[in-house]
Protein backbone atom coordinates (compact mmCIF):
# COMPACT_ATOMS: atom_id res chain seq x y z
CA UNK A 1 0.00 0.00 0.00
CA UNK A 2 2.86 2.43 0.86
CA UNK A 3 4.53 1.77 -2.52
CA UNK A 4 1.26 2.45 -4.36
CA UNK A 5 0.86 5.81 -2.60
CA UNK A 6 4.46 6.80 -3.30
CA UNK A 7 4.06 5.94 -6.99
CA UNK A 8 0.78 7.78 -7.49
CA UNK A 9 0.99 11.60 -7.24
CA UNK A 10 -2.80 11.99 -7.12
CA UNK A 11 -3.11 9.70 -4.08
CA UNK A 12 -0.24 11.54 -2.44
CA UNK A 13 -1.91 14.94 -2.97
CA UNK A 14 -5.26 13.56 -1.76
CA UNK A 15 -3.62 12.14 1.35
CA UNK A 16 -1.93 15.46 2.13
CA UNK A 17 -5.19 17.34 1.65
CA UNK A 18 -7.01 14.93 3.97
CA UNK A 19 -4.25 15.34 6.57
CA UNK A 20 -4.52 19.14 6.55
CA UNK A 21 -8.31 18.99 6.72
CA UNK A 22 -8.20 16.69 9.77
CA UNK A 23 -5.46 18.69 11.47
CA UNK A 24 -7.46 21.88 10.97
CA UNK A 25 -10.68 20.41 12.34
CA UNK A 26 -9.93 21.32 15.99
CA UNK A 27 -9.35 24.93 14.95
CA UNK A 28 -12.57 25.02 12.96
CA UNK A 29 -14.54 23.49 15.84
CA UNK A 30 -13.05 24.63 19.19
CA UNK A 31 -13.40 22.35 22.22
CA UNK A 32 -15.50 24.92 24.04
CA UNK A 33 -18.17 24.75 21.36
CA UNK A 34 -20.23 21.58 21.59
CA UNK A 35 -21.96 20.82 18.31
CA UNK A 36 -24.78 19.04 20.12
CA UNK A 37 -25.29 22.06 22.39
CA UNK A 38 -26.88 23.89 19.47
CA UNK A 39 -29.60 21.26 19.44
CA UNK A 40 -32.00 21.51 22.36
CA UNK A 41 -32.04 18.76 23.62
CA UNK A 42 -28.71 17.13 22.71
CA UNK A 43 -27.28 13.68 23.48
CA UNK A 44 -24.07 11.74 24.10
CA UNK A 45 -22.96 8.09 23.98
CA UNK A 46 -20.20 6.37 25.98
CA UNK A 47 -18.84 2.84 25.75
CA UNK A 48 -15.86 1.78 27.85
CA UNK A 49 -14.37 -1.53 28.96
CA UNK A 50 -11.36 -3.32 30.37
CA UNK A 51 -9.85 -6.77 29.92
CA UNK A 52 -7.97 -8.60 32.66
CA UNK A 53 -9.00 -11.40 34.96
CA UNK A 54 -12.50 -10.01 34.53
CA UNK A 55 -14.08 -8.56 31.43
CA UNK A 56 -15.90 -5.37 32.44
CA UNK A 57 -17.89 -3.28 29.97
CA UNK A 58 -20.15 -0.26 30.48
CA UNK A 59 -22.34 1.51 27.98
CA UNK A 60 -24.15 4.80 28.61
CA UNK A 61 -26.47 7.04 26.67
CA UNK A 62 -27.30 10.51 27.91
CA UNK A 63 -29.99 13.01 26.92
CA UNK A 64 -29.52 16.65 28.00
CA UNK A 65 -32.09 19.43 28.08
CA UNK A 66 -31.20 22.75 29.73
CA UNK A 67 -30.44 21.97 33.40
CA UNK A 68 -31.67 18.37 33.24
CA UNK A 69 -29.94 15.21 32.08
CA UNK A 70 -31.24 11.67 31.68
CA UNK A 71 -28.74 8.81 31.72
CA UNK A 72 -29.31 5.12 31.04
CA UNK A 73 -26.53 2.64 31.73
CA UNK A 74 -25.77 -1.04 31.17
CA UNK A 75 -22.82 -2.57 33.05
CA UNK A 76 -21.58 -6.12 32.56
CA UNK A 77 -18.88 -8.04 34.44
CA UNK A 78 -17.81 -11.63 33.75
CA UNK A 79 -14.64 -13.76 33.70
CA UNK A 80 -12.25 -13.16 30.80
CA UNK A 81 -12.75 -16.74 29.59
CA UNK A 82 -16.51 -16.50 29.90
CA UNK A 83 -17.17 -19.39 27.48
CA UNK A 84 -15.96 -21.83 30.14
CA UNK A 85 -18.86 -20.82 32.42
CA UNK A 86 -21.65 -18.94 30.66
CA UNK A 87 -23.63 -18.42 33.90
CA UNK A 88 -20.80 -16.66 35.76
CA UNK A 89 -21.58 -13.19 34.41
CA UNK A 90 -23.40 -10.32 36.06
CA UNK A 91 -25.33 -7.63 34.19
CA UNK A 92 -26.94 -4.54 35.72
CA UNK A 93 -29.32 -2.01 34.16
CA UNK A 94 -29.70 1.43 35.76
CA UNK A 95 -30.99 4.91 34.96
CA UNK A 96 -30.98 8.36 36.51
CA UNK A 97 -32.50 11.81 36.08
CA UNK A 98 -30.25 14.69 37.24
CA UNK A 99 -30.62 18.42 37.86
CA UNK A 100 -27.34 20.26 37.35
CA UNK A 101 -27.68 23.35 39.56
CA UNK A 102 -28.89 21.62 42.74
CA UNK A 103 -27.42 18.11 42.16
CA UNK A 104 -30.91 16.68 42.75
CA UNK A 105 -31.48 13.25 41.20
CA UNK A 106 -33.77 10.27 40.86
CA UNK A 107 -31.89 6.98 40.46
CA UNK A 108 -32.67 3.31 40.04
CA UNK A 109 -29.91 0.72 39.96
CA UNK A 110 -26.88 -0.42 41.93
CA UNK A 111 -25.76 2.61 43.90
CA UNK A 112 -22.35 3.88 44.88
CA UNK A 113 -22.88 5.55 48.24
CA UNK A 114 -20.78 8.26 49.83
CA UNK A 115 -21.10 10.62 52.74
CA UNK A 116 -22.57 9.64 56.10
CA UNK A 117 -24.43 6.46 54.97
CA UNK A 118 -21.22 4.89 53.61
CA UNK A 119 -19.21 5.76 56.74
CA UNK A 120 -21.58 3.75 58.97
CA UNK A 121 -20.62 0.39 57.48
CA UNK A 122 -17.41 -1.69 57.61
CA UNK A 123 -16.04 0.41 60.45
CA UNK A 124 -12.67 -1.25 60.98
CA UNK A 125 -12.11 -2.25 57.35
CA UNK A 126 -11.90 1.31 56.02
CA UNK A 127 -9.24 3.98 56.57
CA UNK A 128 -9.24 6.24 59.67
CA UNK A 129 -11.84 9.06 59.56
CA UNK A 130 -9.60 12.03 58.75
CA UNK A 131 -11.48 15.30 58.29
CA UNK A 132 -10.13 16.12 54.80
CA UNK A 133 -11.33 12.81 53.36
CA UNK A 134 -15.01 13.26 54.26
CA UNK A 135 -17.04 13.15 51.05
CA UNK A 136 -20.29 15.07 51.30
CA UNK A 137 -22.75 14.45 48.52
CA UNK A 138 -25.51 12.24 47.15
CA UNK A 139 -25.23 8.69 45.90
CA UNK A 140 -24.72 7.89 42.23
CA UNK A 141 -24.94 4.92 39.88
CA UNK A 142 -22.15 2.38 40.32
CA UNK A 143 -19.88 2.05 37.24
CA UNK A 144 -19.97 -1.76 37.36
CA UNK A 145 -22.34 -4.45 38.71
CA UNK A 146 -21.94 -5.93 42.17
CA UNK A 147 -22.42 -9.61 43.06
CA UNK A 148 -23.84 -8.71 46.50
CA UNK A 149 -25.91 -5.54 45.87
CA UNK A 150 -29.34 -5.33 44.28
CA UNK A 151 -30.87 -2.41 42.33
CA UNK A 152 -32.53 0.18 44.57
CA UNK A 153 -34.60 3.35 43.99
CA UNK A 154 -33.07 6.57 45.32
CA UNK A 155 -34.32 10.15 45.51
CA UNK A 156 -32.16 13.15 46.43
CA UNK A 157 -33.60 16.67 46.49
CA UNK A 158 -31.77 19.91 47.26
CA UNK A 159 -32.88 23.52 47.14
CA UNK A 160 -31.09 26.27 45.24
CA UNK A 161 -28.62 28.21 47.36
CA UNK A 162 -30.13 31.20 49.15
CA UNK A 163 -27.19 33.39 50.09
CA UNK A 164 -24.97 30.36 50.59
CA UNK A 165 -27.64 28.31 52.45
CA UNK A 166 -28.99 25.03 51.04
CA UNK A 167 -31.36 22.33 52.32
CA UNK A 168 -31.13 18.72 51.13
CA UNK A 169 -32.74 15.35 51.80
CA UNK A 170 -32.74 11.82 50.40
CA UNK A 171 -34.81 8.62 50.55
CA UNK A 172 -33.61 5.15 49.55
CA UNK A 173 -35.52 1.83 49.52
CA UNK A 174 -34.01 -1.66 49.51
CA UNK A 175 -35.50 -4.75 47.85
CA UNK A 176 -37.92 -5.20 50.80
CA UNK A 177 -38.98 -1.51 50.70
CA UNK A 178 -37.19 -0.72 53.96
CA UNK A 179 -36.49 3.02 54.11
CA UNK A 180 -33.22 4.86 54.51
CA UNK A 181 -33.57 8.62 54.94
CA UNK A 182 -31.15 11.49 55.44
CA UNK A 183 -31.38 15.26 55.42
CA UNK A 184 -29.77 18.44 56.62
CA UNK A 185 -28.36 21.76 55.53
CA UNK A 186 -25.19 23.17 54.04
CA UNK A 187 -24.14 26.79 54.52
CA UNK A 188 -21.23 28.73 53.04
CA UNK A 189 -20.14 31.18 55.73
CA UNK A 190 -17.47 32.81 53.55
CA UNK A 191 -15.91 31.78 50.26
CA UNK A 192 -13.54 29.42 52.08
CA UNK A 193 -15.58 28.39 55.13
CA UNK A 194 -18.46 25.90 54.95
CA UNK A 195 -20.60 24.16 57.55
CA UNK A 196 -22.69 21.03 56.96
CA UNK A 197 -25.08 19.23 59.33
CA UNK A 198 -26.71 15.94 58.31
CA UNK A 199 -29.04 13.47 60.02
CA UNK A 200 -29.63 9.83 59.07
CA UNK A 201 -32.15 7.06 59.83
CA UNK A 202 -32.67 3.49 58.68
CA UNK A 203 -34.61 0.53 60.00
CA UNK A 204 -35.61 -2.98 59.00
CA UNK A 205 -36.01 -6.52 60.28
CA UNK A 206 -32.74 -8.44 60.35
CA UNK A 207 -32.89 -12.10 59.25
CA UNK A 208 -32.34 -14.86 61.85
CA UNK A 209 -28.76 -15.83 62.58
CA UNK A 210 -27.65 -19.40 63.25
CA UNK A 211 -24.42 -20.61 64.81
CA UNK A 212 -21.83 -21.54 62.18
CA UNK A 213 -20.57 -24.50 64.25
CA UNK A 214 -21.22 -26.31 67.52
CA UNK A 215 -18.65 -24.21 69.36
CA UNK A 216 -19.33 -20.91 67.60
CA UNK A 217 -18.90 -17.76 69.70
CA UNK A 218 -21.86 -16.07 67.95
CA UNK A 219 -25.14 -17.28 69.50
CA UNK A 220 -28.18 -17.95 67.30
CA UNK A 221 -30.63 -15.06 67.09
CA UNK A 222 -34.26 -14.84 65.94
CA UNK A 223 -35.55 -12.27 63.43
CA UNK A 224 -35.16 -8.90 65.14
CA UNK A 225 -36.06 -5.27 64.57
CA UNK A 226 -33.15 -2.94 63.85
CA UNK A 227 -33.02 0.87 64.03
CA UNK A 228 -30.08 3.17 63.39
CA UNK A 229 -29.91 6.94 64.00
CA UNK A 230 -26.91 9.11 63.12
CA UNK A 231 -25.79 12.73 63.05
CA UNK A 232 -22.83 14.27 61.23
CA UNK A 233 -21.11 17.65 61.52
CA UNK A 234 -18.55 18.92 59.03
CA UNK A 235 -16.73 22.26 59.09
CA UNK A 236 -14.11 23.11 56.46
CA UNK A 237 -11.94 26.22 56.51
CA UNK A 238 -8.57 27.24 55.08
CA UNK A 239 -6.58 26.45 58.26
CA UNK A 240 -9.00 24.35 60.33
CA UNK A 241 -11.27 21.42 59.55
CA UNK A 242 -13.49 19.52 62.00
CA UNK A 243 -15.62 16.47 61.21
CA UNK A 244 -17.57 14.21 63.56
CA UNK A 245 -20.10 11.37 63.18
CA UNK A 246 -22.27 9.92 65.93
CA UNK A 247 -24.59 6.92 65.57
CA UNK A 248 -26.96 5.03 67.88
CA UNK A 249 -28.25 1.54 67.09
CA UNK A 250 -31.17 -0.25 68.72
CA UNK A 251 -31.50 -3.96 67.89
CA UNK A 252 -34.09 -6.23 69.47
CA UNK A 253 -32.63 -9.27 71.32
CA UNK A 254 -29.13 -7.84 70.86
CA UNK A 255 -28.98 -4.47 72.59
CA UNK A 256 -28.21 -0.78 72.13
CA UNK A 257 -24.88 0.95 71.67
CA UNK A 258 -23.03 3.95 70.25
CA UNK A 259 -20.41 4.75 67.64
CA UNK A 260 -18.56 8.04 67.32
CA UNK A 261 -15.60 9.53 65.50
CA UNK A 262 -13.76 12.84 65.39
CA UNK A 263 -11.33 14.23 62.83
CA UNK A 264 -9.33 17.48 63.12
CA UNK A 265 -7.21 19.11 60.42
CA UNK A 266 -4.72 21.88 61.24
CA UNK A 267 -3.18 23.85 58.37
CA UNK A 268 -3.56 23.35 54.67
CA UNK A 269 -0.49 24.06 52.51
CA UNK A 270 2.36 23.48 52.64
CA UNK A 271 2.06 21.88 56.12
CA UNK A 272 -0.96 19.90 57.29
CA UNK A 273 -1.50 17.92 60.50
CA UNK A 274 -4.47 15.54 60.70
CA UNK A 275 -5.74 13.75 63.82
CA UNK A 276 -8.54 11.19 64.00
CA UNK A 277 -10.15 8.90 66.57
CA UNK A 278 -13.18 6.59 66.57
CA UNK A 279 -14.86 4.27 69.02
CA UNK A 280 -17.60 1.61 68.73
CA UNK A 281 -19.41 -0.33 71.45
CA UNK A 282 -19.70 -4.10 71.51
CA UNK A 283 -23.45 -4.00 70.73
CA UNK A 284 -23.34 -1.42 67.97
CA UNK A 285 -24.81 -2.58 64.66
CA UNK A 286 -23.71 -0.76 61.52
CA UNK A 287 -25.47 0.43 58.40
CA UNK A 288 -25.28 -3.03 56.79
CA UNK A 289 -26.87 -4.78 59.79
CA UNK A 290 -23.58 -6.36 60.88
CA UNK A 291 -21.94 -5.97 64.29
CA UNK A 292 -18.41 -4.72 63.74
CA UNK A 293 -17.43 -5.37 67.37
CA UNK A 294 -16.04 -3.10 70.04
CA UNK A 295 -12.90 -1.15 69.26
CA UNK A 296 -11.00 2.10 69.54
CA UNK A 297 -8.68 3.55 66.89
CA UNK A 298 -6.49 6.66 66.87
CA UNK A 299 -4.49 7.95 63.91
CA UNK A 300 -2.26 10.89 62.99
CA UNK A 301 -0.74 12.12 59.74
CA UNK A 302 1.71 14.90 58.92
CA UNK A 303 2.05 16.13 55.33
CA UNK A 304 4.26 18.63 53.52
CA UNK A 305 3.36 19.66 49.97
CA UNK A 306 6.36 21.04 48.13
CA UNK A 307 6.84 22.62 44.73
CA UNK A 308 6.27 20.70 41.50
CA UNK A 309 3.94 18.17 43.21
CA UNK A 310 6.55 17.05 45.74
CA UNK A 311 4.97 15.41 48.78
CA UNK A 312 6.22 14.09 52.13
CA UNK A 313 3.83 12.13 54.37
CA UNK A 314 4.32 10.56 57.79
CA UNK A 315 1.38 8.59 59.23
CA UNK A 316 0.62 6.20 62.06
CA UNK A 317 -2.43 4.44 63.54
CA UNK A 318 -3.12 2.58 66.81
CA UNK A 319 -5.91 0.12 67.62
CA UNK A 320 -7.26 -1.19 70.93
CA UNK A 321 -10.04 -3.63 71.80
CA UNK A 322 -11.93 -0.82 73.58
CA UNK A 323 -11.45 2.73 74.78
CA UNK A 324 -8.99 2.87 77.67
CA UNK A 325 -7.51 -0.56 76.95
CA UNK A 326 -3.87 -1.05 75.89
CA UNK A 327 -3.19 -0.76 72.15
CA UNK A 328 -2.77 -4.18 70.54
CA UNK A 329 -2.20 -3.23 66.89
CA UNK A 330 -0.26 -0.41 65.27
CA UNK A 331 0.96 0.64 61.87
CA UNK A 332 2.91 3.42 60.25
CA UNK A 333 4.14 4.62 56.89
CA UNK A 334 6.63 7.10 55.45
CA UNK A 335 6.04 8.32 51.89
CA UNK A 336 7.97 10.75 49.69
CA UNK A 337 7.20 11.79 46.11
CA UNK A 338 9.98 13.48 44.19
CA UNK A 339 9.28 16.78 42.35
CA UNK A 340 8.16 16.60 38.76
CA UNK A 341 10.77 17.50 36.14
CA UNK A 342 9.72 18.36 32.58
CA UNK A 343 10.83 15.66 30.20
CA UNK A 344 11.90 13.24 32.96
CA UNK A 345 11.14 9.55 32.73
Amino acid sequence: MCSIIRGCPRLKRAGLALFFVLSGAPAAFPEKENLFAKIDPYWSVLWTGSWGKSMINRGEIGLYWRSFSLKAQVADSRPAFFWEDLDAGNTAFSAGLYHKETASRILYGILREQGLPSRLRSLWARSPPFAEYRKAGPADLAPQPSPSKLPEPYLYLATPRWGGFQLFGSVQLDDCLNPTASGGFDVTITKRNTLRLEGFYTGRELPPRTASSWFSEAPPLPPRDFRLYALSLLYAGPFLGIASDWAYSDTFAYGRDLYGNLGIRLGSRPWRLSLAAERAGSRFVGRDGAAAGAGFRAAARLEFSGKKSALFRLSTSLYAEEAGAPFTKSGGAVYYRFPDRPGAF
